[in-house]
């Protein structure tokens, strides 16, 4: 048995992906932050979640 992804793997991998990067991009545009980390979340989820918990929110900045 070939171990091959073909055409038919990357045509459910990519929807796939998109899917869960979706809700990572809206997060962090919301909070003010830059979108392009949201690329990271799917492999480093647990590092991005620790580094929107602890920085300082846009909305935090406006209250002082």
């Amino acid at each position: 048995m070939e171990q091959n992804i073909g055409l038919i793997g990357l045509l459910i991998a990519i929807p796939l992906l998109v899917l869960m990067l979706l809700p990572f991009w809206k997060m962090w545009r919301r909070t003010g932050h830059g979108v392009l980390i949201s690329l990271l979340m799917t492999w480093l989820s647990v590092l991005g979640l620790i580094v929107l918990a602890f920085k300082s929110w846009p909305i935090d900045r406006n209250k002082g």
